[in-house]
């Protein structure tokens, strides 16, 4: 009898001790994808729908893996997520009217950790684009450059506007801005701008931009503009630059960027009380587009969106959003940069 005691006593100490051999991973909850998105949402054409995934029961010093993939059928339209989780689409037309479905999941040493899939369905909605068109984009050295913000879509009600450009001040110098052919026309009661030069957040992102902004009814009084409901190619501002006689520019480019520091940089305002909707940047472009191949290698991605700058190049981000007081934000700008090269003649 005492034979068979001591062979159970060294079972239950050989359990005892299996089970603790490696207590740190048994007693670890286990890892879970959190904050989720609906099973299924809508997103719309020209729009980048974001979701922003976390990881519940992380452990702090191991690396992890996202990744994405379309379940089903692939979009045209781009898709992706970063190595912080945050999760986009931007569908393009041919997408519209289809449920695509999304797999996120977690590795961990090549080794699947949490996943989680949810569907999104297409409806088609037109943007609104804006471009800084360069009126004389070869220059001289020593030649003013002009350019306008132009809108390129069909008609769209505006309560106010503003935008941001960002440009090189070593080649670069503003002289004047003012309304736009458009605006001037309807009547707008109010434009100012700013020149902001070396803005220390922005590091080499923005070395100089200026701000111009402007309202349709500032007043509010017994006088009131002509329009607000803008129609295709309105033209907003209007902006002369200077540009340095170095002649070591020739052959050389200079770009102009739209920059983001906040929740209104590059937005419209409009809605029933006229700023209870915030209108924001969808998709920023390159200047090199001339439509006749894809515009997707010239869409400037949000890389930047979650660098130590306060400033953006690549659009409006998340993280403007705390600083916002509309009741509604809607994603339906897309943006277009330039560029002014210099030739010998």
């Amino acid at each position: 009898m005492r034979y068979f005691s001591l062979i159970a006593l060294a079972l239950v100490v050989a359990f005892a001790c299996s089970c603790n051999e490696n207590p740190t991973e048994d007693n670890q909850p286990q890892l879970q994808i959190g904050t989720l998105p609906p099973l299924l949402t809508q997103a719309q054409t020209g729009y980048t729908f974001r979701h922003q995934f976390s990881l519940d029961n992380a452990d702090s010093d191991k690396a992890y893996v996202w990744q994405v993939w379309a379940v089903d059928q692939l979009p045209t339209g781009v898709f992706g997520i970063d190595q912080h989780g945050s999760f986009e689409f931007t569908p393009e037309r041919p997408d519209s009217g289809i449920t695509f479905g999304f797999r996120v999941r977690v590795l961990l040493d090549r080794t699947e950790r949490a996943a989680f899939e949810f569907s999104v369905i297409v409806a088609d909605l037109d943007t609104v684009n804006l471009y800084l068109f360069a009126q004389n984009r070869w220059l001289h050295p020593g030649d003013d450059a002009l350019v306008s913000v132009t809108k390129i879509s069909r008609e769209f009600d505006f309560s106010a506007i503003e935008v941001q450009i960002a440009y090189d001040p070593s080649v670069m110098t503003l002289k004047s801005a003012m309304l736009g052919q458009q605006l001037s026309i309807c009547g707008w009661e109010y434009f100012t701008y700013q020149v902001i030069n070396n803005p220390g957040a922005c590091s080499n992102i923005c070395r100089a931009m200026v701000r111009l902004i402007a309202v349709a009814d500032f007043e509010n009084g017994d006088n009131h503009p002509r329009c607000t409901v803008l129609p295709e190619m309105s033209q907003l501002f209007m902006i002369n630059f200077a540009t340095s006689r170095d002649t070591e520019l020739i052959y050389q480019s200079t770009p102009l960027e739209f920059v983001w520091t906040d929740c209104s940089s590059n937005s419209i305002w409009h809605g029933n009380s006229g700023y209870d909707t915030l209108t924001v940047g969808t998709a920023v472009m390159a200047s090199g587009w001339e439509y006749t191949e894809s515009h997707q290698p010239y869409r400037v991605l949000r890389s930047d969106c979650d660098s130590s700058y306060t400033a953006s190049l690549s659009g409006w981000c998340d993280r403007f959003e705390s600083g916002c007081n509309a009741d509604v934000i809607v994603d339906r700008i897309v943006f277009w940069n330039a560029e002014f090269q210099f030739d010998p003649e």
